[in-house]
């Protein structure tokens, strides 16, 4: 069976799937590849806001022998602004980040999430957020994910980077710029790994679908 993706869903989990080593190596990352876990498009609720306790959901998240990699995923069709080598995000999508690293560290430190809004309002800005009630569906997709993330690096905190996946086509160079920072528009500061991955190989001719 053969299929066809498209956009960044598509090429999040071609790159998953045939890229990772490549990924890997790009960030100086020795683990072996039967170490790692991959979370595909993991949500945290899609109506974040201020006050809300949804964040949004990663494109991926990537857990090697000794970091956590928290995803975000373009591609050369996106509507994202490129300028002299710098796109920029909204601050929705760094905060995404923000929180669950506050998640995972309040999660590695005491065993709960209880101190999660108090981290948020150390932030400058500060992200106003609220910890799901107990018996939401939020809460339970967190529990699960941090449980599995805590299983799968012990007692070790894990070293948390974010990255940037930009997907470009090799013959459309010319028409945009391959971007090698991020900035965050009106949002806090935040330290993403860009990385550049070629997908035309994978592209059907004269289309922007491609073969997963």
């Amino acid at each position: 069976m053969e299929i066809i993706g498209y956009g960044e869903d598509g090429l999040t989990l071609w790159a998953i799937q045939w890229k990772l080593g490549h990924i890997l190596n790009q960030l100086k990352d020795q683990s072996d590849l039967q170490e790692c876990q991959v979370f595909y498009r993991p949500s945290f609720g899609r109506h974040g806001g201020p006050g809300s306790s949804q964040f949004g959901e990663f494109d991926f998240l990537l857990l090697s022998s000794g970091h956590l990699y928290l995803g975000e995923s373009k591609w050369n069709q996106s509507s994202e602004k490129i300028t002299e080598g710098v796109i920029t995000l909204r601050g929705e999508q760094a905060n995404r980040n923000l929180v669950f690293r506050a998640y995972v560290e309040e999660w590695f430190d005491k065993g709960d999430w209880e101190g999660v809004p108090s981290r948020l309002r150390m932030l400058s800005p500060s992200i106003d957020k609220k910890i799901p009630s107990p018996k939401s569906l939020l809460a339970g997709n967190l529990k699960s994910i941090l449980t599995m993330i805590k299983t799968h690096f012990g007692n070790k905190k894990p070293i948390i980077r974010d990255v940037l996946l930009y997907f470009f086509h090799s013959k459309e160079m010319q028409k945009r710029a391959i971007p090698n920072k991020v900035q965050v528009l009106k949002g806090n500061r935040i330290d993403f790994t860009v990385m550049a991955l070629d997908y035309s190989g994978a592209v059907i001719e004269d289309t922007h679908y491609f073969i997963l």
